[in-house]
């Protein structure tokens, strides 16, 4: 069976979808570690786009839009380690994060989802249908599913359900109407494992440069908590002492202790 061609959609046609999506209340955000190419995104869809960077976070509601040289990788919370790509020429919006859901309304998207919390979703809906899945990486367009790892579901737009399996890629009508599943040739496999291969070293940077460490691993404030009492006492007692001088400088004396360039070593 051929491949179908992608849904293009007109831009009326895109803007009523992210309408008609309503977006999650959310407190976290989605991080961008790979930008490659021109690309846009916008706080929701009565907002003016702006130009994508590298390494800025963006939250629940927001729209991004890729040129045809583009991608984006977007890393989402938890450990990080899920990740999906924009392609070229696509529009898509980040309908939740916990749980996920991107809807992608024009273009291709890449999933790769690894260490979901327990009860946790992670899905890719589009016009014309949802696949959802737990640890399985995948791509989707708006007429084409395509998996690489273990199992996803999809569900049509007129309600019917298919399991596609690890190898396999399922059409999708524009009406929402699901097609045969039919067995994914090399090349479709060598595009995941490309992108498996680019996000799994991303993530592993993204996490090295970041400034902030594990909290289960130290936690850098312990000290100075534990000797906050200590150290009131002493400044206390400082000021006391010089107020007995005669000295009015115990402001300065206070602000010259090695507290606040302790802490501020410890980046707080």
């Amino acid at each position: 069976m051929d491949r179908p061609r992608s849904v293009i959609l007109s831009f009326a046609m895109i803007a009523a979808a992210c309408l008609a999506v309503p977006v999650a209340a959310q407190g976290s955000d989605v991080n961008v570690i790979e930008l490659s190419g021109q690309a846009q995104w916008r706080e929701s869809s009565d907002r003016p786009w702006k130009d994508l960077r590298k390494s800025q976070s963006v939250s629940a509601g927001t729209d991004l839009l890729t040129g045809a040289d583009a991608k984006i990788e977007l890393a989402f919370p938890g450990k990080q380690r899920s990740v999906v790509r924009i392609g070229p020429d696509s529009l898509a919006q980040l309908v939740s994060i916990d749980p996920v859901n991107v809807r992608i309304n024009q273009g291709r998207i890449f999933a790769l989802v690894r260490d979901l919390k327990k009860g946790s979703t992670f899905q890719v809906s589009s016009p014309t249908a949802i696949a959802s899945a737990r640890g399985t990486g995948w791509s989707q367009t708006p007429g084409l599913v395509e998996v690489f790892e273990d199992t996803v579901g999809v569900k049509g737009a007129g309600g019917e359900e298919v399991e596609v399996g690890e190898g396999f890629g399922l059409p999708i009508g524009e009406d929402g109407d699901l097609g045969e599943v039919f067995a994914l040739d090399d090349e479709a496999r060598e595009k995941f494992e490309e992108f498996k291969e680019d996000a799994t070293e991303e993530v592993d940077q993204f996490k090295a440069n970041q400034d902030l460490p594990e909290l289960d691993q130290f936690d850098p404030n312990a000290e100075l908590l534990d000797n906050k009492d200590e150290f009131d006492d002493l400044k206390d007692q400082e000021i006391l002492e010089k107020a007995l001088e005669g000295s009015d400088d115990s402001g300065g004396t206070t602000g010259g202790t090695t507290t606040g360039g302790t802490t501020g070593g410890y980046n707080v």
